[in-house]
């Protein structure tokens, strides 16, 4: 899809949505906001989705944000999701997770480089049935929270 190829939050895509037959309709999606300009862009948690979209079952959602590293570094990111879960760093995919499971913190984790200057990370996300969130945070291999040097979320 159009977002793993080149992340343009500006950009109108062609989503799809479905009627309670299951048809799909071809309709125009763009990119919204999730939190408020001024909350931060990773926080205790989960990310929700399940109540940011109708349909929210059957359904896939991109998930954007930036990281800001004051060096070249090695972290490690946690997450945990529902359903499936792809993660890429600066177009290069680092995580790729397709199961059913109830979300919960710190379930994957893969070392991955941050670039000095900004990171660009996009999250795919898929629903079934149940529940819709997942989990996502960066640290160091015993789990401590890395934020010395970083500032997360759009300019």
């Amino acid at each position: 899809y159009a977002p793993e190829q080149k992340v343009d939050l500006g950009a109108t895509l062609t989503g799809f949505t479905r009627d309670e037959n299951g048809n799909e309709t071809p309709v125009e999606v763009r990119w919204k906001r999730l939190q408020d300009a001024d909350e931060p862009a990773l926080k205790p948690g989960p990310v929700v989705l399940a109540e940011q979209f109708d349909p929210n079952k059957k359904a896939m959602a991109y998930a954007c944000t930036k990281i800001h590293s004051d060096r070249d570094r090695e972290v490690v990111l946690y997450t945990g999701s529902d359903q499936c879960l792809v993660v890429w760093i600066n177009g290069e995919r680092v995580l790729m997770k397709k199961l059913y499971r109830a979300a919960a913190p710190d379930q994957d984790r893969v070392r991955v480089r941050l670039r000095k200057g900004e990171n660009t990370v996009l999250v795919k996300s898929a629903c079934g049935w149940e529940g819709w969130s997942f989990y996502f945070r960066l640290g160091d291999e015993y789990g401590f929270p890395v934020t010395d040097g970083l500032r997360f979320g759009l300019d």
